[in-house]
């Protein structure tokens, strides 16, 4: 019988080795040729390789429909050639698009970054001209620069003027956060040198037999504990002091004791008016720098000391923006940490720049004060200013807690409020009240006329009296339009595009163009720069 194969002859060895391939050649890797200095009869022209979507095209074609006679006035004939200011600022727009923002890399990128050679014309200055130029005189007439570009965008359509949205926010200052003056520590020093003057006063009116013979009928009893320093004073009494032992050593009156006391008298006066008195300078000259603000760098005297989030207190400006359309119609800079504080000055410099102030301004509760309001009412702009408790309003948690006095029922008749518990709390006084920005206002006190055996008493009120709240009756009428006017509507839609207004502005140059710090000292020159940003931002919009 014959046997039946198997899989192992029908699938042999044969068979394996049949499928078995051959190993592949290894194959030689190919490259693009590219040879230097390649000789060509005709070569491309820098406009051929400049995409369409290049930013330069959009700054290029702005700056020539605007007019910039400006910054050619401040030019005067004869000296050497000068690079065309227009070329200058194409130069700057372009580098600040393009993440490059100190003048050494603006230079370099004029000699080797094509978007910038393109729109500089291949002009090639050094980086103290563009340093120059950006800080000088760009400085003077970069916001009407703006003005006239924001003007422009208006009668294309791109930009409505009914509402403008504002915001803040942080930028480091090009200082030494570790340089830093602290007005608190300067008034310090100060009061320290004082009082090792009028103890070294204290010891050279010990050495004296008479004060008379020295002073006259005056003595230094005005320099006494508590009194303030009259310096010029010191320093002319210590003069005749010196004058009259120099005297004395001529005359040869001085007796033993005296010449020994008048030596050590000398001591006490070169301390006093060498090192002492110039330290009392210096504290008052950082006294003076420092202003309304806690502290300053020394390396950036405009820049004030913010805490950030993070808690940490650096060398800071302030950026107030504001948008319309995702286009920044306004930027300014301030030293102020508080958004409040410089609203009013942001504004007013819009007007003087636009000759117009917006129908309606929106901001988040940073800006929401009644100085604020005030200014709105006065000037008949919507007022759509967020204040402090907006949001917590709608809580729960906020409504149902019987220590707000939000929570509390007003009889505009009475002139009474009423407490959770239905208590009464009459009007006590009024009186005037001055904030920490300087405004002038009023405010009035109610106190509850018993709170004995209240439920809550323990929730609501602290301490062993009777319930007392603060109202400041203008505030509350400016914050009863703006909840009317949030709520409204409209005021919701508004709220809406707040977000992606201002903010997308803060977030694209702190995150995608890496603009967290200013690259100039001074405010002046630091609100030039923010402007620069704004109007190379607004290329990309």
């Amino acid at each position: 019988m014959q046997e039946k194969k198997t899989n192992e002859t029908i699938f042999g060895e044969e068979y394996g080795k049949m499928r078995q391939r051959k190993p592949r050649r290894k194959m030689k890797p190919v490259f693009k040729e590219a040879v230097l200095d390649t000789p060509v009869l005709f070569p491309d022209t820098l406009d051929s390789i400049i995409g369409e979507g290049d930013v330069v095209r959009y700054i290029n074609a702005v700056i020539k429909q605007i007019d910039n006679k400006e910054m050619y006035e401040s030019y005067q004939g004869g000296g050497t050639s000068a690079y065309d200011p227009e070329i200058m600022l194409k130069i700057i727009l372009g580098c600040y698009a393009k993440k490059i923002y100190t003048s050494r890399k603006m230079a370099q990128a004029c000699r080797g970054n094509i978007s910038i050679m393109w729109i500089s014309g291949r002009s090639t200055p050094n980086f103290r001209t563009i340093a120059n130029f950006r800080s000088g005189r760009l400085k003077e007439v970069i916001e009407k620069i703006f003005t006239k570009t924001i003007q422009l965008l208006i009668e294309e359509g791109y930009i409505r003027t009914e509402v403008y949205f504002t915001d803040g926010t942080k930028i480091l200052a090009d200082a030494n956060r570790h340089k830093v003056v602290w007005k608190k520590n300067a008034a310090k020093f100060k009061g320290n040198a004082e009082n090792r003057i009028r103890e070294l006063l204290k010891e050279i009116d010990k050495e004296q037999e008479t004060e008379d013979k020295i002073y006259g009928d005056k003595d230094l009893e005005e320099v006494g504990e508590g009194k303030k320093i009259d310096k010029e004073k010191i320093r002319k009494r210590l003069e005749e002091m010196r004058e009259e032992i120099q005297r004395q050593r001529e005359e040869g009156t001085e007796s033993p004791e005296q010449k020994k006391a008048n030596k050590r008298n000398e001591r006490r006066i070169k301390t006093i008016v060498g090192k002492e008195l110039p330290k009392i300078d210096k504290y008052e000259q950082q006294e003076g720098i420092a202003g309304d603000r806690s502290g300053y760098s020394r390396t950036d005297t405009d820049a004030a000391i913010h805490r950030w989030k993070d808690g940490r207190t650096l060398p800071t400006y302030n950026a107030i923006v504001s948008t319309s359309d995702q286009y920044v119609t306004m930027i300014s800079a301030g030293q102020n940490p508080s958004d409040s504080a410089l609203y009013k000055d942001h504004m007013k410099k819009h007007h003087q720049n636009m000759g117009y102030y917006p129908k309606a301004s929106v901001g988040d509760s940073g800006f929401g004060s009644e100085e604020n309001y005030q200014f709105l009412e006065e000037n008949e702009i919507e007022n759509y200013l967020k204040f402090s408790s907006f949001y917590n309003e709608s809580r729960k948690k906020f409504k149902e807690d019987p220590s707000k006095r939000e929570n509390f029922r007003y009889d505009e008749e009475k002139d009474e409020y009423y407490c959770t518990q239905n208590r009464v709390l009459g009007f006590e006084r009024e009186e005037a009240f001055i904030t920490k920005l300087g405004y002038e206002t009023k405010k009035r006190t109610y106190r509850s006329k018993d709170c004995a055996n209240c439920p809550i008493a323990d929730k609501c009120k602290t301490g062993k009296g009777n319930r007392t709240i603060t109202i400041r009756p203008e505030l509350e009428r400016y914050k009863q339009q703006a909840r009317e006017n949030l709520n409204s509507e409209l005021g919701i839609d508004l709220r809406k595009r707040r977000n992606t207004e201002p903010e997308t502005f803060n977030g694209d140059i702190k995150h995608n163009m890496a603009f967290r710090r200013v690259h100039l000292r001074g405010l002046k020159k630091v609100e030039t720069e923010i402007t620069i940003v704004a109007l190379a931002e607004n290329e990309f919009t």
